[in-house]
């Protein structure tokens, strides 16, 4: 598959946003899974149910930071990442852990894969990708009965600067993202041949306003991955989840930290951006960025 203009653009900005990281870098102690832009906010780990035995990847990885607790849990875990400093970045954090990371565009590691019982992005590949390119890949090579479930900015929380990316040493570097409302993004899923469960909107820790979607899709079929979470999930409770004893000696050492990981968008700068660079074409996602 060739790499498009677009693709580039990403590689580019979260390849700088790594090597900027990296050097603070250390193996690391698991902690919980962020589905939101906040630390500590929202569902955890508890959103993918059993996955003991089970084959899951992360489509945007960043820094493997979302992987370690579900490798912890017995899930045979890979994470892909397009920018190189990402998957540095990871091996780093996590080289004491059994994950597999690769270096690659999603759509076409999905092209190559094996069968996966769970996909996962959060403000990864579903969102930086054309949606009508990865979705169907995520469809075509899920088992049946296995699940997607990804996290996208919302638009409203996005704001005006949704076509650039701030960086830890001030400058800003152009991204390319697809963003919808929850509709848009419901619509898109069903077109791809998934089941769409849900799209459940996220409010920021104030409470005055969506900060993401939380879309669930299942492959339609009978396997032994668990369409029903925990209640915990369900009622996407705000309190951090404390690692178990056995995520806190399952590693050789480090801090816990609260991270951003790949996409998720810093807290302490300007709001990540959602749309396509400059002068790109709008997307019908993005015609449908302003329902609610």
């Amino acid at each position: 598959m060739r790499t498009s203009i677009l693709t580039a653009v990403n590689r580019h900005a979260w390849d700088r946003q790594a090597r900027l990281a990296l050097p603070g870098d250390r193996p690391m102690v698991p902690g919980r899974v962020e589905w939101t832009q906040y630390p500590g906010h929202g569902p955890g780990v508890e959103l993918f149910g059993e996955v003991s035995g089970l084959t899951v990847a992360e489509l945007g990885c960043g820094n493997g930071d979302n992987l370690a607790p579900l490798t912890v849990k017995d899930a045979d875990c890979v994470g892909v990442d397009v920018a190189p400093g990402q998957i540095s970045r990871a091996r780093t954090r996590w080289g004491h852990l059994p994950i597999r990371f690769h270096c690659a565009d999603a759509r076409v590691f999905l092209a190559r894969t094996r069968p996966l019982d769970i996909c996962f992005s959060i403000f990864g590949a579903v969102g930086l990708c054309p949606p009508e390119q990865i979705l169907p890949l995520i469809s075509r090579h899920l088992r049946p009965g296995g699940r997607l479930i990804f996290s996208v900015p919302h638009p409203r929380w996005l704001g005006p600067r949704r076509a650039v990316m701030r960086l830890a040493d001030g400058s800003w570097v152009p991204v390319a993202r697809w963003t919808s409302g929850p509709q848009g993004w419901k619509a898109a899923v069903t077109a791809s041949g998934l089941r769409c469960l849900r799209v459940d909107p996220i409010d920021t820790p104030a409470g005055d306003g969506i900060c993401c979607l939380l879309v669930h899709a299942q492959k339609p079929g009978r396997s032994a991955v668990s369409d029903s979470p925990s209640d915990d999930c369900k009622t996407f409770q705000t309190r951090p989840n404390r690692p178990t004893a056995r995520q806190a000696t399952a590693t050789r050492g480090g801090a816990m930290t609260g991270k951003t990981g790949h996409g998720n968008p810093s807290t302490s700068s300007a709001p990540r951006p959602a749309t396509t660079t400059p002068g790109s074409p709008i997307t019908p996602l993005q015609e449908g960025s302003h329902d609610v």
